[in-house]
């Protein structure tokens, strides 16, 4: 099980791929409720590639990462930077093959095809897999079934519900809005423009979330938020184009969804199982 395992950055075409049957997800970063919703959105596995980037919590190579409601993924960060061209397969190849003396698991090491292909680089990586039975091309959902079949002992790393995270920026780049529908997100105001319909939300720290919107159709209504700053907020939410207003209590960093029946103006709570989030039709 020892060895490297190299893995292709440029295959992966979305943060959280929206295949039901892809079950990992890349990051920049860990925050609350982060966790929560890659797992209902049925991933079970988080890679942060760039090992340049502050993850925002003391990560190890690969742990068990528990959010603040108790879900749990598999965490892999890199500690060593992506390959990008040919002149530094070999430096951080052979950090890797130090790495993976020692370690119990398989060590990662993330390459970019494009850089790699352009200047030979691949021909490289081709001859390692060939003359090291060790060294193997895999990609995020078999390295994580590899780890979990190991049954590897890993360390766990619980996130701070009291910590401040960067969650905002994070939150919105984490969740890709459908390119068919033009959206303006104006933060100065705290309102998000669909196409034609306007809402507004009263607390600062309460942002909507992309992957959920206005929905103009079935007469019903599907919206979402998350609370970025880690403390309770009691916010109002309010809708003069469909005449509906509610309002919702927020616990440090948590995202809440919610769906209005247009004809009765009934808000209810609901989740990202909810076919109108899963499905991207808002």
């Amino acid at each position: 099980m020892k060895g490297i395992r190299l893995i292709d950055i440029d295959r992966i075409t979305e943060p959280i791929p929206s295949s039901s049957t892809a079950k990992y997800a890349f990051a920049a970063a860990v925050f609350p409720r982060f966790i929560q919703f890659l797992r209902e959105n049925g991933k079970t596995g988080l890679m942060l590639p760039n090992c340049e980037l502050d993850p925002g919590e003391d990560l190890p190579e690969l742990c068990i990462l528990e959010d603040i409601d108790d879900s749990k993924v598999l965490c892999c960060r890199a500690c060593l930077p992506i390959v990008n061209n040919a002149d530094e397969i070999r430096d951080v190849f052979r950090a890797a093959r130090k790495n993976a003396e020692t370690a119990e698991y398989p060590i990662p090491l993330f390459y970019a095809e494009t850089g790699l292909k352009a200047d030979g680089g691949t021909a490289y990586l081709k001859g390692l897999t060939v003359a090291d039975a060790s060294v193997a091309f895999s990609d995020p959902d078999a390295y994580f079934a590899e780890i979990a079949d190991g049954m590897i002992d890993l360390p766990l790393v619980r996130l701070d519900p009291h910590k401040k995270y960067d969650a905002p920026a994070l939150m919105l780049a984490a969740l890709p809005q459908p390119d068919y529908e033009e959206t303006c997100f104006l933060p100065a105001e705290n309102i998000l423009f669909g196409h034609y319909v306007p809402y507004t939300v009263s607390a600062p720290n309460v942002r909507p979330i992309l992957r959920t919107k206005i929905q103009m159709t079935e007469g019903r209504t599907v919206l979402g938020f998350m609370e970025t700053e880690g403390k309770e907020t009691a916010c109002d939410v309010v809708c003069a184009g469909q005449d509906f207003s509610f309002r919702a209590l927020f616990s440090p960093y948590e995202l809440k969804v919610f769906a209005v029946d247009l004809k009765t103006g009934k808000v209810t709570e609901t989740d990202l199982t909810d076919p109108d989030v899963t499905q991207n039709k808002i």
